[in-house]
């Protein structure tokens, strides 16, 4: 296996990578956190589900919170010394809030009836392993850009299980 690193950059007399690209034999990964800003890509399947189902104010906070995670942890890899970076983290954290806040509001008043115990489930599921990865400071990196991954799926889902009938 040929690794290569790209970028290097120091952070408080530590080297940090900023893209670390690994292959062997024509089989490309990404190491350290570009996963973690390349998971946001998850957040695109509620935004195209919410499209879908017109639910535009699903829509617009699936939208923001594309942007302040990018920003985020862009910013937490290349410029966590900057003065906005305290402000990405507090609107990524906010948008967070209020995503899933209206997500459990979406399930318990819109969702079909039959499926409210499932996807209120998958939803707290989802909270608990983000809380996980959080209190696990080692893992974070490892774990996080598979809660970006599970959260995009699990709010996707719940969009589209929305009744027909209104409720």
């Amino acid at each position: 296996m040929y690794c290569k690193v790209y970028q290097t950059f120091f952070k408080k007399g530590k080297t940090c990578s900023r893209v670390f690209l690994c292959y062997n034999r024509f089989k490309f990964t990404f190491m350290h956190s570009d996963f973690i800003v390349l998971s946001n890509v998850f957040f695109l399947f509620p935004i195209i589900a919410s499209l879908y189902k017109k639910e535009w104010i699903y829509c617009v906070i699936s939208s923001t919170a594309i942007v302040t995670s990018f920003t985020y942890h862009n910013l937490r890899i290349d410029g966590n010394h900057l003065p906005v970076y305290a402000w990405a983290r507090t609107a990524d954290w906010f948008v967070a809030l209020c995503a899933y806040g209206y997500m459990y509001y979406f399930i318990f008043r819109k969702a079909r009836p039959k499926r409210r115990g499932y996807l209120t489930f998958l939803l707290t599921a989802t909270l608990v392993f983000f809380f996980y990865g959080f209190l696990m400071k080692n893992y974070y990196e490892t774990l996080h850009p598979w809660f970006h991954i599970a959260i995009g799926i699990v709010s996707g889902i719940i969009v589209l299980s929305r009744s027909p009938l209104p409720l």
